[in-house]
């Protein structure tokens, strides 16, 4: 998965500033690819709340949706900025500590 996410986004060039040629080549696979990471949060968190094998996993999913779409909102703000690739790494992070808490409910039952 690593490869094939660093083969649609490479790490741009040192002193790269060309913004709009990645923006537009991007723009269609973050369009997808973001709102299906923060739909298929919201909807495991909606499915725990009627199934019993999760208690309270519901809360932890609506809460990690919220922080990704107000990490969303800053790294908004960040664009120009050198600490956008900042936000999009918290935001990485709390989908991946997400990840892992739900596969440690799994694991632990």
């Amino acid at each position: 998965m690593a490869t094939i996410g660093t083969a649609i986004c490479p790490q741009d060039a040192e002193g790269d500033t060309d913004h709009n040629a990645r923006a537009n080549s991007q723009g269609p696979v973050f369009g997808v690819l973001i709102p299906a990471s923060i739909l298929s949060t919201l909807f495991l968190g909606l499915w725990s709340t009627h199934a019993s094998a999760l208690p309270g996993f519901n809360l932890y999913s609506y809460v990690t949706v919220a922080v990704i779409v107000v990490i969303a909102g800053v790294g908004r703000l960040a664009v120009k900025t050198r600490y956008a690739g900042l936000s999009e790494r918290v935001a990485a992070l709390v989908t991946h500590q997400w990840l892992f808490v739900l596969a440690l409910r799994l694991l632990l039952g």
